[in-house]
């Protein structure tokens, strides 16, 4: 991110110090309202649609790929994959707002937005709907093995922990 609009890091440390230099404390949080907007339905979301998906779909799936433990494993990461990405798309605009606002006057750019429904409402209105999905495919892409991997190791540990 940090290359595309003209900053360059030597690394962590580097970035805070640049960002407190030419932001001041406030760049820290940038982005913080919608994070927090989208990030708590997220998550909601993700539970309960793994809750949903791994009743309804975990037998079908056990016994598409023969059962047991492959079965079981592979209804994990099925339900779970599809979890995040149903959750994914429900929040992604919350995503896509966030990530507008953390960029929003970076690098001594002039800030377009004054909070966080101007940047949606600029947003829809310059570019239309569509735009608060951009990059949304790619995200997917990303999720798919993310969220398999996050509900198998849920479940797998949750069995553990409490049986």
């Amino acid at each position: 991110l940090g290359p595309a609009y003209g900053a360059e890091y030597k690394g962590i440390l580097n970035c805070a110090v640049q960002t407190y230099k030419q932001e001041g404390l406030l760049g820290f949080y940038k982005g913080l309202t919608p994070t927090i907007w989208s990030g708590a339905p997220y998550v909601g979301l993700q539970m309960s649609c793994y809750d949903l998906f791994i009743r309804k779909f975990s037998k079908p799936i056990e016994d598409a790929t023969g059962g047991g433990a492959t079965g079981r494993t592979a209804a994990k990461l099925t339900c779970g994959a599809i979890s995040g990405i149903t959750a994914q798309t429900l929040t992604y605009p919350g995503d896509t707002i966030r990530r507008r606002m953390q960029t929003d006057g970076m690098c001594g750019r002039p800030k377009i937005y004054n909070g966080m429904m101007d940047c949606f409402w600029q947003t829809v209105s310059k570019e239309g709907y569509i735009a608060l999905f951009r990059g949304w495919g790619t995200n997917c892409i990303r999720a798919i093995p993310g969220a398999g991997i996050q509900f198998l190791a849920y479940d797998t540990f949750k069995t553990l922990l409490v049986g």
